[in-house]
């Protein structure tokens, strides 16, 4: 008997959560130690105190209540306030049981407080990291609403050009060919000259209609794929602006139509911008595959972007231009990625897409 109750004796003093023994006064007539630990107490000095001494006072009326249903029913579980002998304040979980043995009633209690902290910097966190998705969510919402207006305007404006053109020019060139063949039925003009200059209207309208058809969507890239037409912007571009390129151009599969008429667009783009705003007498192009991914990079030698709109855009999208914001949106919905940076001098702006080849697109769509 002797040897059990060492046994015992041994379980509760070294028994990692905090034991008590209450009396039916609610008096504590036994802690151990890591009880006496987490109330501050020695322990010799346990049994000066009641269960209520260590509530916190805003919950003593609800242990009044609660200790006549916990001696009714038997056991109790929850979790609450103490506070300790020097006043701080601890949650703990507790678990308690009535009568254990008649008119003594045992309740075992574990700190929380740590956890409970670390759980309300948890969710404070997550409340602070929602507000800041929500705030770019909506920025984002709202720099996309501009570009699609922008965009709509920008087609609209493009339009009017090709309507432009259209009239001005190859309207024009139509009804000079118009009036020379109603001329060729007067038998007193030069109808040979009248010929001549009848097939140099024709040409020019050709080229003229060539020159836009290539501008909307160029033959190239259906016929020859990706590469082929990138040379032939980065020709047309050097002749037309007087800027000089630097072309560096893998030979490339074939891919998707869908990343080839994008990653056209965007070097069409990025031409713009270098004629347009960076004043820049040169610029490099790159073009090359590399393990699955399509890497286009444009380097100019200008001015640059102001660095608080360079942030800005790469935290929302807006802020360096619609000519930019629509590249970032071709190159998101395929799945690439962008970066934009400032040089020494000039802007950089480099996308990677990874693709496969159209002929093992092709290839798994026949599989499936």
């Amino acid at each position: 008997m002797s040897d059990q109750a060492d046994l015992f004796q041994a379980l509760f003093d070294n028994f990692p959560e905090a034991i008590l023994i209450a009396d039916d006064n609610r008096r504590y007539v036994a802690a151990n130690p890591a009880a006496c630990q987490l109330l501050g107490v020695s322990s010799d000095e346990i049994t000066k105190f009641r269960i209520d001494d260590f509530a916190a006072p805003h919950l003593r009326e609800q242990i009044e209540l609660a200790w006549k249903s916990f001696i009714d029913e038997g056991l109790q579980k929850g979790e609450y306030e103490l506070v300790r002998r020097d006043g701080t304040l601890r949650k703990v979980v507790f678990s308690a049981n009535a009568n254990f043995v008649p008119g003594l009633h045992v309740s075992s209690l574990r700190d929380v407080t740590e956890q409970r902290l670390a759980e309300a910097r948890a969710e404070e966190e997550l409340r602070k990291v929602n507000e800041r998705l929500e705030a770019a969510v909506e920025q984002r919402t709202a720099a996309l609403r501009v570009l699609s207006a922008r965009l709509l305007q920008l087609r609209d404006e493009e339009q009017r050009k090709i309507a432009r053109e259209l009239h001005d020019s190859v309207g024009q060139d139509l009804t000079s060919v118009l009036i020379t063949l109603d001329l060729l039925s007067r038998p007193d003009l030069d109808r040979d000259q009248l010929i001549s200059d009848t097939r140099q209207t024709v040409e020019r309208l050709l080229s003229e209609i060539r020159t836009l058809s290539h501008l909307l969507h160029p033959p190239l890239l259906d016929e020859a794929g990706l590469a082929s037409a990138t040379r032939w912007l980065v020709e047309g571009f050097a002749a037309r602006s007087g800027v000089e390129v630097n072309l560096e151009l893998d030979t490339l599969p074939r891919l998707p139509a869908a990343t080839e008429v994008m990653l056209f667009r965007v070097l069409q783009e990025c031409m713009t911008n270098v004629h347009r705003h960076s004043e820049s007498g040169r610029a490099d192009v790159r073009l090359v595959m590399d393990k699955g991914r399509v890497k286009l990079q444009v380097r100019d030698y200008g001015r640059g972007i102001p660095s608080e709109k360079l942030e800005q855009f790469r935290k929302s999208g807006s802020g360096a231009g619609i000519g930019l914001a629509g590249i970032r949106e071709r190159v998101i919905d395929t799945g690439g990625y962008l970066e934009i940076a400032n040089a020494a001098p000039g802007t950089i702006i480099t996308l990677t897409v990874p693709v496969e080849s159209a002929s093992h697109e092709e290839g798994k769509s026949s599989a499936a």
